[in-house]
């Protein structure tokens, strides 16, 4: 037998996950993940349980939609360095398609548009 591909272990992958959950329900099978995801919230914010219920639930959904904030925040930051990074090179097409709007990087793009118009049949 060969070598799988990426493409092959993929697609197999693929199968054997829309296989597993056509079998079964992927809310009960996960249960047990998200009421732990959902417990490190509630350890957080009582770990003594001394608030009453609906306080500590209340609490835990705000812990947890912190922390997703801050998740996305260091996402756009990523992102933002990444961007500078690519667009460091002014005067260049390579800056304008990343983003830049200066002079240079615009004279740069329209004189890669001249010479594509020109090579044009």
């Amino acid at each position: 037998m060969s070598a799988l591909s990426s493409e092959q272990k993929r697609l197999c992958s693929q199968i054997s996950a829309n296989t597993r959950w056509a079998h079964h329900d992927p809310r009960e099978e996960l249960k047990p993940a998200h009421d732990g995801w959902r417990q490190r919230f509630v350890d957080e914010v009582d770990p003594n349980r001394e608030l009453p219920e609906a306080e500590r639930e209340r609490r835990a959904t705000s812990a947890m939609r912190a922390y997703m904030a801050r998740l996305a925040l260091q996402s756009s930051k990523a992102r933002a360095r990444k961007r500078e990074d690519r667009a460091t090179t002014h005067g260049t097409r390579s800056a304008y398609t990343a983003g830049c709007r200066c002079e240079p990087c615009r004279s740069a793009n329209a004189a890669y548009m001249r010479g594509r118009k020109a090579a044009l049949p």
